[in-house]
Order: structure tokens, then sequence, then C-alpha cells
């Protein structure tokens, strides 16, 4: 009876580890892989007086969803909506706030009028898509990659983690 109830806890657990540690939210390491390589590809090819080698990138996600530079090993501009505590009443992050009107907040961040200063990768759940396609219309972007990242998603935390690429930037790695 013993080795019964141990046979039918290991059939039914070891399945759920495997799954919880190789696949459920898996998507911000393996884009975080995609993106390092791209930044090898980058280094390789650099050169100091052509300044559409250069790399930046924007994750449009909720704060700290990928490990960012601990994964990354190159120094690479980053921009990621911040959300960092305070202690004044009714502060709203910059996370929940570019949530609130996501074409608001980049309408802000990266003028038309200012396209030089815009990245040349944008990282992002695949529920913001629609949310954010003018922006990625405008600075010219597509889709580069697509990252599986869990069969539950909620909130701002989509199935995918999408990469877009600046036409520019295509051309040039």
């Amino acid at each position: 009876a013993v080795w019964l109830i141990l046979f039918l806890l290991a059939s039914t657990q070891v399945p759920f580890a495997l799954y919880m540690g190789a696949a459920h939210q898996s998507g911000t390491t393996k884009v975080m892989d995609y993106l390092r390589t791209t930044a090898e590809i980058y280094a390789a090819a650099r050169k100091p007086t052509c300044p559409a080698h250069r790399l930046d990138m924007l994750f449009l996600m909720p704060c700290h969803s990928t490990p960012y530079y601990s994964s990354l090993h190159h120094n690479v501009p980053m921009r990621f909506l911040e959300c960092p505590p305070s202690d004044e009443k009714n502060y709203v992050d910059e996370a929940a706030r570019f949530y609130q009107s996501p074409a608001a907040w980049l309408a802000e961040e990266y003028p038309v009028k200012t396209p030089k200063k815009w990245p040349t990768h944008v990282i992002m759940f695949n529920t913001l898509k629609e949310r954010v396609g003018k922006f990625l219309r405008q600075g010219n972007f597509t889709e580069c990659a697509d990252f599986f990242h869990t069969h539950f998603p909620e909130g701002w935390v989509g199935s995918h983690i999408l990469v877009f690429c600046s036409n520019q930037q295509k051309q040039t790695t």
C-alpha cells in the first residue's frame, strides 16, 4: 500500500514539477537568451562611427518581468517600466500609468518628430500588441521573435513574449 501511494504521488507530482520548471513562465529567460545573442552580434559588427549599429531595448512589461542585465551580460541601453516603492499617497508607478494608456505614454516618451531616440527593439507580452500597434507602425517595427511564456496568462502578462525589431536594425545585423 505504501508503494502504491508513493507511485501515485510521484506520477502526479513529477510531471507537474517538470512543467513548472521547464515550460511555465519560461519566456522571460528565453527572450533574454535571444537578446544576449543579438547583443553579441551587434558587439561583433559594431563600428564606432556608424550609429546604425547601436542597440537600444525597450521593455513594455510589468516590473521585474525579466532578469535584464543579470542575463544579458552586455552594456546595452535598456529602458523598462519602473515601479519603485513610494510613501506618497495615491502614488501611481510608471508601469501602472503605462498600462492605463499605452498609446499616450508612448507618444509622450517617443515623439514621432525624434525617431533617432527610439529603441531598436521593443519587448512585450502579446496582450499588448494591439494597444501599441500605432507606435510599432510609426517606428517601422516588425515582429522578429515570439517566445512561449505560459498557458495561464493573466492581467498584464500574456501567453507569449514578442520582440519587435526596427527595420533599420534588421538591415544592419
